[in-house]
């Protein structure tokens, strides 16, 4: 899979091998590779998707409320609301998803 958007140093994994117990430990076999990866990626990558889906779910209101010609004085504009930096992390998980 790639991650355009992910600094190379996330994409990179340190892997570590472990000693499986009650094996001969002068034998490969005796030992299982584990790796240690960045956790920032991981939890960067569940909140872009959770932000995603946030996304698909307003856009999906708007549309309805569009198509049934449901007119709102006062429409929330969400991302008035939100923090500089949440709108930089939102750009940077559209910007990965650019379907949307």
């Amino acid at each position: 899979m790639c991650f355009p958007n992910f600094p190379n140093n996330w994409k990179v994994a340190v892997v570590k091998m472990i000693p499986e117990p009650g094996k001969d430990l002068t034998k490969a076999e005796s030992y299982r590779p584990i790796s240690i990866t960045n956790n920032v990626k991981a939890l960067r990558k569940t909140t872009c998707d959770k932000i995603v889906q946030v996304v698909i779910v307003f856009q999906t209101i708007n549309l309805a409320l569009d198509d049934n010609m449901v007119l709102l004085n006062k429409r929330i504009d969400w991302f008035k609301s939100e923090a500089p930096s949440s709108k930089k992390l939102l750009f940077s998980c559209l910007l990965m998803y650019p379907k949307i």
